[in-house]
């Protein structure tokens, strides 16, 4: 009787021991992914905290690497809608890589491209985008203002 209590306890040992590490394992993985989730979370609003927008405009999102450059932009709230004129200058953009970036973020922003090239029409604006590069500097030129009627 004793030789089978204490099989049995050995057995009801091994049980416990094995959920525990199950238990422990699992705890493990969840903590590792609660811990990934955090760390992709707090990259997440980071970048969000991070991604800077064109004044005036709080939807259009400036290239990253992109700073104002000079003092002559300008933010303008008529009777006809918004004028903004800003230029912004990178030393580390490529010029493509910008081009790509504003393909595509404008037309999910609602943005049209028209029949000129980098103009751009939505509701009652346009947008005129201007990309250039030289070899120390890219300059983005974003130019919006009431479209014409």
């Amino acid at each position: 009787m004793k030789k089978i209590q204490k099989t049995l306890c050995a057995f009801a040992c091994i049980a416990v021991l094995g959920a525990c590490q199950n238990v422990k394992q699992g705890w493990s993985t969840a903590q590792e992914q609660v811990e990934g989730s955090s760390l992709q979370f707090r990259r997440l609003m980071a970048s969000l905290n991070m991604q800077k927008y064109v004044p005036g405009m709080p939807d259009m999102p400036v290239y990253h690497s992109f700073e104002p450059l000079g003092d002559e932009n300008a933010v303008y709230d008529v009777v006809e809608g918004r004028i903004i004129d800003i230029t912004y200058a990178s030393t580390i953009a490529k010029a493509e890589k910008v081009k790509d970036f504003y393909d595509i973020a404008l037309e999910q922003l609602g943005w049209q491209p028209t029949n000129k090239s980098h103009h751009y029409v939505r509701d009652d604006e346009t947008l005129m985008l201007k990309v250039t590069s030289d070899d120390q500097k890219v300059t983005l030129h974003i130019l919006l203002q009431p479209s014409d009627k």
